[in-house]
């Protein structure tokens, strides 16, 4: 025994991460190039596509975070979490025109053949802001979960698991993240609905567990704040444009083939995201008060047996990996290719892939800081949101649905968008979920304000060319 974990339970997790250092290693002696380690080197299948996507996507904040928020708040919350699986629709119908930015590595690329160096600078920086906070979030939830079963300390923990995460992306690149992406999504996808459905059983069915639940949790309360709250998770429905999920399109063979993988990834998350929210509803009924901290924790300790608990834990952590070192992937690159060539236009390939490794330490340690001294994963996740939405949401759908404007248009929309979040933080009294909201209106404003004044003052604007925009794919 060690902590609450029987040997082949620790056997099983010990196994998981060493191979995922294997993995790596083996990938490295491949990679020769920034292009490699960023996107790999030929095509990808949309299996491949459809489990590194999704894999990206499932996190700490949405498997974990997720069960916390439904075990405090109830429908409330589920509600909003679940109509958020619309959308991949959404991102199916903005961000799959991907030939058009044929030659782009990562999002600042993209950026900049939209709006120039403002484009790409601003967006360069706000990506490590970002990264940091997002590797931080899963840094933190493997520190609760090796807290819990392995009597670790805290910081132990968020060093241990940030270690392997960060030498596997830094020297196996893409092509190692996308390979563990796809054992980890097979992985993860036994372990939840398995341990779920013996618990819901054990509690009773649909019928029992609404029986054990309070009112609170299962009727929708929308007075006061609480509509606030609720409104502002439409937050779920806004389109992922972070600079990993970028990177992935870029991956993508064409545009039928990444339309094809978000339907897909639609009807796999669904059962996935009720069976999640089930969790929570299921620890709450059978264990109230205690710390949403280990929630999920508690959950796979009352439920699953020696041999599957250890495959389940392995699982969250390959979840929290899956997504940490797609960032660090994303953010490392920046720091190498869209920084440090921009600055040292000399750099040799073998150089900024040097560049592209250390950075992937350096961002790995500033990670572990700001776990530490994070309050709560769900939290953490929609904080660093407000330095990243404001800036980039409405600048890079707009671009990805044809509209072009120039490097002015963008600077004043970045501007109105920081103006929006603080005036949003400032009413409620802190950086969460409705700042988001107002900073990305602010944006919207700015934007498209600024553009269409300069129409009026006779100022030209870029034109969309034919050849960048093809037709889109339609299945």
């Amino acid at each position: 025994m060690l902590g609450n974990l029987a040997a082949l339970d620790v056997g099983i997790i010990v196994a998981y991460l060493v191979g995922c250092l294997v993995v790596a290693f083996w990938k490295a002696s491949e990679i020769k190039t920034i292009k490699e380690y960023t996107l790999g080197n030929g095509s990808v299948s949309t299996v491949v596509l459809v489990c590194t996507i999704f894999a990206t996507y499932l996190s700490s904040t949405s498997t974990i975070g997720t069960v916390e928020k439904v075990y405090s708040l109830g429908m409330l919350f589920a509600i909003g979490r679940v109509a958020g699986v619309l959308v991949w629709l959404l991102m199916a119908k903005i961000f799959t025109n991907v030939e058009q930015f044929q030659g782009c590595l990562t999002i600042s690329d993209v950026m900049y053949e939209l709006y120039g160096s403002a484009g790409r600078w601003i967006v360069a920086v706000a990506s490590i802001f970002l990264s940091v906070g997002i590797i931080a979030a899963q840094a933190l939830a493997m520190g609760h979960m090796f807290t819990y079963f392995l009597g670790i300390g805290k910081l132990a923990s968020i060093v241990i698991g940030v270690a392997v995460l960060t030498i596997y992306s830094a020297f196996g690149g893409i092509r190692a993240v996308a390979l563990t992406d796809v054992v980890q999504f097979v992985v993860f996808y036994v372990a939840i609905p398995s341990a779920c459905l013996f618990a819901l059983h054990d509690v009773g069915g649909l019928g029992g567990l609404y029986q054990k639940l309070p009112e609170s949790h299962v009727t929708l309360n929308l007075e006061g704040e609480r509509l606030w709250f609720f409104l502002s998770l439409s937050i779920f429905l806004l389109p992922f444009n972070g600079g990993s999920f970028i990177q992935r399109f870029l991956m993508s063979n064409n545009t039928k083939q990444l339309t094809r993988a978000m339907k897909i990834i639609m009807f796999l998350h669904l059962p996935l995201l009720l069976m999640i929210c089930l969790i929570g509803f299921i620890v709450q009924a059978q264990s109230p008060g205690l710390d949403p901290r280990f929630i999920f924790m508690t959950f796979v300790d009352k439920y699953l047996c020696t041999g599957l608990k250890g495959l389940m834990i392995a699982g969250m952590i390959a979840v929290m990996m899956s997504t940490a070192d797609s960032w660090l992937n994303t953010v490392s690159v920046v720091c190498a290719h869209d920084i440090a060539k921009r600055w040292i236009p000399s750099l040799t390939d073998r150089q900024e892939l040097l560049i592209a490794r250390l950075s992937t330490m350096l961002i790995g340690g500033m990670s572990i800081v700001l776990a530490f001294h994070a309050v709560g994963i769900v939290e953490l996740s929609w904080f660093v949101r407000n330095f990243w939405n404001p800036l980039t949401f409405v600048q890079i759908t707009a671009g990805f649905l044809g509209f072009r404007t120039n490097g002015v248009t963008f600077v004043m929309s970045c501007i109105m968008g920081i103006v929006g979040t603080c005036a949003g933080g400032y009413m409620v009294g802190g950086l969460a979920t409705i700042s988001v909201g107002t900073g990305i209106i602010g944006s919207a404003v700015g934007m498209f304000g600024a553009h269409y004044l300069q129409l009026w003052w006779g100022v030209r604007m870029p034109k969309l060319e034919e050849k960048l925009l093809k037709t889109r794919v339609r299945v």
